[in-house]
């Protein structure tokens, strides 16, 4: 079996790994040599698997069979063939009974990246999050996605609905701006560019910027800070 054909089945490998929501996300967080042996141990298993679904139906489709040897007249080309194949479907049927957010906080949980983890909550459960920057200000908005933190190089998208900023004393957050209404009056306006949508009015904040991230919900936040208002009265 030459080494052409032995790396055949570890592209399905990596086919697999990069496609199917539980491996994926790990696979982002991968690089170097760990990507090429783990590739390489499901191509493997892709191989078993193939040669032994091939040697089971070897007398079903003989003149299929001796066609390919006739195309492909090298030892276990029709296995290698197979195993890429069988990579690149079973993403599609796994994925059918799994939940891509569950891996991804799977992934968030193990490398204990809470701040991941709150975003992609926010994302999931429709809620505001609230993210507190180094310069001091604060962002309030509808998360829209979350790049993969490998090595803090990794962007935050978010409509921001409000902005701010932390005391530098006592961090207590004041909120300075309010985006929200203006930005659906933009978007209802008929005299507004056609152009614009929703998704058009967000910022991208770099990761290794964030210092803290929190869920926000606006009717808690003033009931919890109903005692300093009035005190602040």
């Amino acid at each position: 079996m030459g080494l052409g054909l032995l790396l055949v089945p570890a592209l399905g490998g990596y086919w697999f790994l990069t496609r199917y929501w539980g491996t994926c996300y790990r696979m982002q967080r991968t690089s170097g040599y760990d990507v090429v042996l783990r590739s390489a141990v499901v191509g493997i298993v892709l191989f078993a698997i193939a040669r032994a679904l091939l040697f089971a139906f070897s007398g079903a489709l003989p003149q299929v069979e001796a066609a390919w040897q006739a195309l492909f007249p090298f030892d276990y080309s029709g296995t290698s063939a197979l195993a890429v194949a069988l990579g690149m479907i079973a993403p599609i049927m796994l994925n059918r009974s799994s939940k891509r957010a569950a891996a991804l906080i799977r992934v968030a949980r193990e490398d204990g990246n809470l701040i991941e983890l709150m975003v992609t909550d926010s994302i999931e459960r429709g809620m505001l999050v609230e993210l507190s920057l180094r310069s001091g200000k604060s962002y309030i908005g509808i998360a829209k996605s979350i790049g993969v933190p490998v090595r803090d190089h990794a962007d935050i998208a978010l409509v921001p609905m409000m902005s701010g900023h932390r005391h530098k004393d006592t961090a207590e957050l004041r909120i300075t701006r309010i985006y929200g209404p203006a930005i659906q009056s933009i978007l209802n306006d008929p005299e507004s560019p056609q152009h614009l949508a929703f998704d058009d009015f967000q910022v991208i904040v770099p990761w290794r910027e964030v210092v803290s991230a929190r869920l926000f919900d606006p009717v808690a936040h003033r009931r919890l800070n109903a005692d300093d208002q009035q005190q602040a009265a």
